[in-house]
């Protein structure tokens, strides 16, 4: 969504044949567009089991600019019996464009994609190529009115990891690439990689307008840390969180990006007295002040947890924002320019799920808990 509350929703969904993605979009006083398929027909169903894996188009995601033009990127399995990274655009007076390959074909199994856009219209999408036995991490950018240019290597030449069940446990070779842009169109990717001793350490590499990417570096944190979440703000501060391992169990760090000064230490900012901590998410205001969201076990079942950072004091006292005694999935959180924020995740009771949201203001603190789905 953007700042006029122009949105584009898009996913993937099997018609019986194959997966295929749809995306519908929604204008203010129009409402929803009807759904429409926007992939391309490149495939072959005799892949399917022959090589293993569904057929078709998965993960897509969307960016969407002030004017409410989007670009959306996703993998696909294609005649070639590889995954390549496609794209397509919609503009908001002419609709939607003809779907294109972003990623060269026939040079690894690609996966992964993640995409940002500029409110000139202009983007970036990072993905995970695996190809000569190594993951590695590609780019493309997309320049409005021209077109997207070639892909490009952006980490360096150490080991990843190889798909197979050796290196599965490890993360199945490497986390999703994450990206983040600012209001000038600079960028940050962030992503973990493995070295030839099977240990996982985050690597960062940055964009900027003028000169395209750098050279990757390692991120700072020598010990076993994986998983980075991102967030950026329009003056170009950044929030990085992540899950590192003291050797028992994976606590939650963070580490502060400024424009002015470069990179900040590292902080823990959650210490985990009993299980590990997981699927680390964070959210950033236009002050760059931030919350960090995450699941720890707490007992029999993993709880939601929050910390919030202030530019002015630091990283506060972590909090369980939920009470319930039940299992929790996958917290996401969004903060607004104001340093409003509403964090939600999905809990299982009795074999169902639920969705559950809490918001948190600046002023008034946590409000109570919300269950936003109906039973």
């Amino acid at each position: 969504m953007n700042d006029s509350d122009d949105a584009i929703v898009v996913w993937s969904q099997h018609d019986g044949v194959r997966y295929k993605i749809w995306a519908s979009h929604y204008i203010i006083g129009t409402g929803w567009s009807v759904a429409r398929v926007i992939d391309s027909n490149d495939y072959v169903n005799e892949f399917e089991g022959l090589f293993g894996g569904a057929v078709g188009a998965f993960s897509p995601k969307v960016a969407i600019d002030s004017k409410g033009n989007a670009t959306v990127v996703w993998h696909q399995r294609g005649s070639n019996a590889e995954n390549d990274i496609w794209s397509n655009r919609y503009d908001a007076i002419n609709g939607w464009s003809k779907a294109e390959i972003i990623g060269a074909k026939n040079k690894g199994q690609i996966e992964d994609a993640q995409i940002v856009v500029s409110n000139d219209g202009n983007a970036l999408a990072v993905w995970k190529n695996f190809s000569s036995s190594k993951h590695k991490i590609q780019s493309n950018r997309y320049i409005s009115g021209i077109g997207w240019g070639e892909p490009e290597f952006i980490d360096t030449n150490i080991f990843i990891g190889v798909p197979g069940e050796t290196t599965r446990l490890l993360a199945s070779g490497a986390a999703p690439p994450q990206i983040a842009l600012d209001g000038d169109g600079n960028a940050i990717a962030i992503w973990d990689q493995y070295n030839g001793k099977f240990i996982s350490s985050i690597w960062v590499n940055r964009y900027n307008l003028n000169s395209g990417w750098g050279v990757a570096e390692p991120f700072g944190n020598g010990e076993i840390s994986r998983e980075p979440q991102l967030n950026m703000n329009s003056d170009g501060n950044a929030i990085v969180v992540f899950k590192q391992s003291d050797g028992s169990r994976s606590n939650t760090w963070a580490r502060e990006y400024t424009r002015d000064l470069g990179w900040g230490e590292s902080e823990l900012i959650g210490i985990e007295s009993f299980g590990s901590a997981s699927s680390q998410e964070v959210a950033i205001d236009l002050n760059g002040n931030a919350i960090s969201v995450w699941r720890k076990r707490d007992g029999n079942v993993n709880h939601i947890f929050a910390n919030i950072y202030s530019v002015a004091s630091g990283w506060g006292i972590v909090k369980r924002i939920e009470e319930k005694n039940d299992e929790t999935y996958s917290p996401q959180v969004t903060m607004g320019a104001n340093g409003n924020a509403i964090v939600m995740w999905s809990s299982r009771v009795d074999k169902r799920y639920h969705l559950w949201a809490v918001r948190y203001s600046e002023d008034t603190g946590w409000d109570d808990l919300m269950q936003i789905n109906t039973n």
